[in-house]
């Protein structure tokens, strides 16, 4: 695990001449630095950065930069994607970079790397998108016009469907129960995905990881991705500390994409098995609780003990029992471990972005607010 504190920086093997990023930087229009992190798909990543290439009012409504992040290991898989995006970049309308990640390999570690290279590009908005996602021609400029339509929302998305496989055509995110709120950031309802075909656009509470874009300002304003928890969400977790800090995220489904469907071609760097519904639970209110709210070391052994006991019927009053299992005991302990461990980064984490805009609120998983917060109060008593 990379330190925040010592993050190293990413190789540029293939970038723009200068007289290509000056003659872009001169255009007033909104920008994106599309950020494309790549690991072992050559292919899909030829098709990703073509379906980009291909968006309607590119260069007229908005502009963008692609930032290609690779992760692959030396040898034929990451020669053919050097050759790959070389070609590309000849014939591109757009300014294309081919960074090659340094340090260890993850790809929060990635997204870090390369959102700190192009911090300062001209573009006002990231545009994450994963190297097997195809976005429509009307996808980015539909997200512009979602943006102009919701001026205090920092994230946007749309849908996304699978992509070949038996579940070709079926949708892929955002899942069919969403969480919706009104413009204050207050949970007013939970629905499906039928809302956002009733109306233009919605606010839900969690991001889809596999296309989004946010403001630059307000990525950094909440501290961007976090490094120190590679295997539990990282877009829930950034997602969540968005909504908090009154950055509403909005969806529209007249934002579309696919997604390759889970295949040979479509290779997960995630090195652990997905945990599901687990993973969202647990990495949410565990890291939100940790990263802005326990301040004194020793507070973490007594904050474990109280929550532990209530643990199970805190999160599960309402919930089946099948879903307690071994495994959401064991990766709860494991990021408690996490945090003891990281503790002193954290806290530095902590300082980097604003403390004002890290009062922390519950999630809403939690349920009982007032529970929650008596939890917090005699985790602090000495």
């Amino acid at each position: 695990m990379e330190s925040i504190l010592n993050m190293p920086k990413p190789i540029v093997l293939i970038k723009p001449n200068r007289k290509e990023i000056a003659r872009y930087k001169k255009k007033q229009i909104p920008g994106f630095s599309i950020i494309i992190p790549s690991f072992k798909r050559p292919k899909l990543l030829v098709k990703c950065i073509e379906h980009i290439l291909r968006s309607n009012s590119l260069n007229s409504n908005f502009k963008a930069t692609i930032y290609v992040m690779d992760g692959t290991p030396k040898g034929k898989q990451q020669t053919e994607i050097i050759n790959n995006v070389k070609a590309i970049a000849k014939s591109s309308t757009l300014p294309i970079y081919l960074l090659i990640e340094t340090g260890k390999s993850s790809i929060i570690n990635a997204k870090i790397q390369a959102s700190e290279f192009c911090k300062k590009d001209g573009n006002e908005l990231f545009l994450f998108i994963d190297s097997d996602v195809y976005v429509d021609r009307n996808a980015i400029d539909n997200m512009v016009k979602t943006l102009k339509e919701n001026s205090n929302a920092a994230f946007v998305s749309g849908v996304s469907y699978w992509n070949g496989g038996k579940n070709n055509g079926k949708l892929c995110k955002p899942e069919p129960i969403l969480e919706t709120a009104d413009k204050n950031g207050k949970i007013i309802a939970r629905d499906n995905l039928g809302r956002l075909k009733k109306g233009k656009w919605a606010y839900i509470s969690a991001i889809h990881g596999v296309y989004f874009a946010i403001y630059k300002k307000a990525y950094f304003k909440i501290g961007g991705y976090n490094s120190l928890f590679p295997n539990h969400g990282e877009n829930v977790e950034l997602s969540v500390r968005c909504w908090r800090n009154a950055f509403p995220l909005v969806y529209s489904d007249s934002i579309k994409a696919r997604h390759e469907s889970e295949s040979a071609a479509s290779i997960m760097r995630a090195k652990n098995a997905k945990v599901g519904r687990e993973k969202f639970i647990l990495s949410t209110p565990i890291k939100m609780l940790y990263i802005y709210k326990i301040k004194e070391l020793e507070e973490i052994d007594q904050f474990y003990e109280i929550i532990n006991k209530k643990w199970i019927d805190l999160l599960f009053a309402d919930s089946d029992k099948h879903f307690i299992s071994f495994n959401l005991l064991k990766t709860f302990s494991d990021m408690i471990d996490e945090t003891v461990e990281n503790y002193k980064e954290l806290r530095y984490f902590r300082k980097k972005a604003d403390n004002d805009k890290f009062k922390f609120m519950p999630y809403s998983i939690f349920g009982d607010k007032g529970y929650f917060k008596k939890c917090l109060k005699e985790a602090k008593k000495k």
